[in-house]
């Protein structure tokens, strides 16, 4: 009885381990002539451990260093830095499609955003929903909501962060960059700012819930059955956010909802009027046939890909003109100039930047900090 037993499992050791054996030659033989790391060949293991590490660009850069343009990272994955390969992938009439991946970087998990959207068809109608209001075509006043902004950004600058002799007060432009995105964004997409800035916080924890939840993204971005898993309907009912959490992505999907319900119910601000200021790209959205649903996802989406994003240019910026003090006193005796004589308003107008080469300059910078 024993010897039996023990023959049964034997056999089935045997038929598992062969086949894992073949599934990994079956893995390994399409893109066997593309090099690689020899993990990778056969197993998402190596991409798992590498989203996990949180240093993909560090990898990355040394795998095409030691591999070339083409490198195999994964049984049917391959990572290029060939930029004309890029553009050509990327075109507008690229015959290549979205791969299955884009499933995986959901922030709503219950449904796919236009960025997550495969299908070529239902992605143009989407596009077509959103481009108004995204362009800003729809969009009254964006200057004048930026500015307001900004103008709370100085605010907090003069209130906290102006050092005397004896009380040094060091302002951390990292945090507070990224609250000054979020403000703007805010103020621009749901028609009120958060009051990041005047709280000196992020009030809704937005950071810290995407500290927690990319790397979540990236895994099941780069592996197919964990995606499978983590996106399954049983999995979701289990586990999946609520927009009734306290806290994490459902606390962000609660929140988008909140704004969207108010404005799809009472067509406004609470009160009943029509909001037509940075409130018309919902309007847009709205208008143009998106539903309730579809807003909240685009919702959490332009937070997701405009605020961290743009705050890194901003710092990347700031960090060039610091970094070099020629450029920083030179920059800073034009502005003292342009008061003081009068040619800024406050805040400064386009048509006033333009007469300044080194506000000018400093936009190229910017600019610039995009690459970077």
């Amino acid at each position: 009885m024993l010897l039996e037993y023990f023959a049964i499992n034997y056999w089935w050791a045997v038929a598992v381990i062969f086949w894992y054996i073949v599934s990994s030659i079956i893995s390994w033989y399409p893109l066997r002539h593309v090099p690689g790391p020899f993990l990778a060949k056969f197993s998402h293991l190596w991409l798992a451990r590498l989203a996990l590490s949180g240093k993909q660009y560090e990898a990355h850069l040394k795998l095409n260093k030691e591999y070339g343009p083409l490198v195999r990272v994964g049984p049917n994955e391959v990572f290029t830095d060939d930029l004309e390969l890029l553009r050509k992938i990327n075109s507008t009439k690229s015959l290549y499609p979205k791969s299955a991946s884009y499933s995986g970087s959901r922030l709503n998990p219950w449904h796919e955003s236009l960025f997550m959207m495969r299908d070529p068809i239902t992605h143009d109608k989407m596009k077509a929903k959103l481009i108004y209001g995204y362009s800003g075509k729809e969009t009254m006043g964006p200057e004048a909501a930026i500015d307001e902004q900004i103008m709370n950004l100085i605010h907090l600058i003069q209130d906290k962060y102006i050092s005397i002799p004896g009380d040094f007060r060091p302002l951390q432009w990292c945090k507070t960059a990224g609250l000054f995105t979020l403000d703007v964004i805010s103020r621009l997409a749901l028609g009120r700012e958060f009051g990041c800035l005047s709280s000196d916080e992020d009030i809704h924890c937005f950071f810290d819930t995407l500290k927690d939840y990319l790397p979540i993204v990236s895994l099941t971005t780069d592996v197919p059955w964990l995606r499978n898993i983590f996106f399954s309907s049983f999995f979701l009912s289990l586990f999946g956010p609520s927009i009734k959490d306290k806290r994490g992505i459902g606390k962000m999907m609660g929140l988008a909802n909140r704004v969207v319900d108010e404005f799809y119910d009472g067509d406004g601000d609470g009160d009943g009027k029509v909001k037509h200021d940075m409130l018309t790209w919902k309007g847009s959205f709205k208008k143009h046939g998106l539903t309730k649903d579809e807003c909240e996802i685009e919702s959490i989406f332009m937070f997701v890909a405009g605020s961290d994003t743009t705050a890194s240019v901003i710092r990347a910026g700031m960090l060039h003109i610091l970094a070099t003090p020629h450029v920083y006193c030179r920059f800073k005796q034009e502005i003292e100039k342009a008061i003081r004589e009068g040619y800024a308003s406050n805040p400064i107008s386009n048509a006033e930047s333009l007469c300044q080469p080194y506000i000018q300059a400093s936009s190229t910078i910017f600019s610039q900090s995009k690459r970077d």
